[in-house]
C-alpha cells in the first residue's frame, strides 16, 4: 500500500495482479513523507532498494494522527475498508488506484502460488472449494460498505494503456509505464508447461460453476 501526498494518490494492492511490480515502479516517484508499506517478499524489497526507490516509511500512524483515534500499522495488502477507518479524511480524498485481473486467470495464479511448495499438489477443484474466498477477495478488497472506492483501475490485460492513462491524469508520474515495464517481481510461479485457465476450468466444471455463481452479480469481475 502506498499513499503519495504530492500526487494525491492511494495505491491499494490486490493479490496476484502484478501489484508488487507496480508498487516498486511507483516507489520511484515518492517523497520522504509518503506512506510506503514493506513488501512481503524480502527479495522484492531488496530489488526496490537496489533501484534506489523509496522503501518502507511512515507506515505506523499514531492514535492522534488517525481518523478513528487508534494507532495503526499499515501493511502491504491492507484493504479499502480498514484504510478508510484509519486515514484522515484529507488523505482518504486522494485518488484511489488498484489493479484488476481476469478472474479465472487470477484464481489459477492463486492456485499455483498457494500450492507451490506442497507435494503432492492438491487438485484444482479441491483447492478452490477449500478456499472460496479467493474468488471474491480482490473485489471486496477495494470496497467500503459494499461500494467500490477506486478512481482509477489498472487493467491487467492492458497495463500500458491503463498506466499511460494514469500518467495523463497525474503528469508528475510521467515515466511510470516505462519504469514498470522494466521491473519484474515474483515471477516464475506458474509452471511454463501449465494448462491455461480455460483448459483448467474445462477440466473442473464444478469449479467453474462455483466461480460463475459467486461472481454473477459482481460488475468488477468484468473489468480486466
Amino acid at each position: 500500500m502506498i499513499v503519495s501526498h504530492r500526487h494525491k494518490l492511494i495505491f491499494i494492492k490486490t493479490k496476484k495482479t502484478a501489484g508488487t511490480s507496480f508498487e516498486i515502479a511507483l516507489s520511484k516517484f515518492l517523497d520522504d513523507d509518503d506512506i510506503v508499506t514493506p513488501i512481503v517478499e524480502p527479495e522484492d524489497e531488496r530489488k526496490r532498494e537496489e533501484l534506489g526507490f523509496k522503501g518502507p516509511r511512515n507506515f505506523i500512524m499514531s492514535a492522534d494522527e488517525t481518523r478513528n483515534g487508534k494507532k495503526v500499522r499499515f501493511f502491504n495488502h491492507i484493504g479499502a475498508q480498514p484504510l478508510r477507518r484509519a486515514l484522515p479524511a484529507k488523505m482518504w480524498s486522494y485518488d484511489k488506484v488498484s489493479i484488476l485481473r481476469e478472474p479465472h486467470d487470477c484464481i489459477v495464479s492463486w492456485y499455483h502460488y498457494a500450492t507451490r511448495n506442497r507435494s503432492p499438489k492438491p487438485e484444482f477443484d479441491e483447492f478452490l472449494f477449500a478456499n472460496p474466498d479467493i474468488i471474491v477477495d480482490n473485489y471486496n478488497h477495494v470496497k467500503v460498505r459494499g461500494k467500490c472506492v477506486l478512481d482509477h483501475i489498472i487493467r491487467f490485460s492492458d497495463f500500458k494503456g491503463s498506466i499511460l492513462a494514469l500518467e495523463a491524469q497525474k503528469p508528475g508520474l510521467q515515466g511510470l509505464w516505462e519504469t514498470f515495464s522494466e521491473v519484474k517481481a515474483k515471477g516464475n510461479i506458474r509452471p511454463k508447461n501449465a494448462a491455461t485457465p480455460a483448459e483448467i476450468f474445462a477440466r473442473y466444471p464444478k469449479a467453474k460453476q462455483l466461480v460463475d455463481l459467486l461472481l454473477e452479480d459482481e460488475p468488477l469481475a468484468r473489468i480486466y
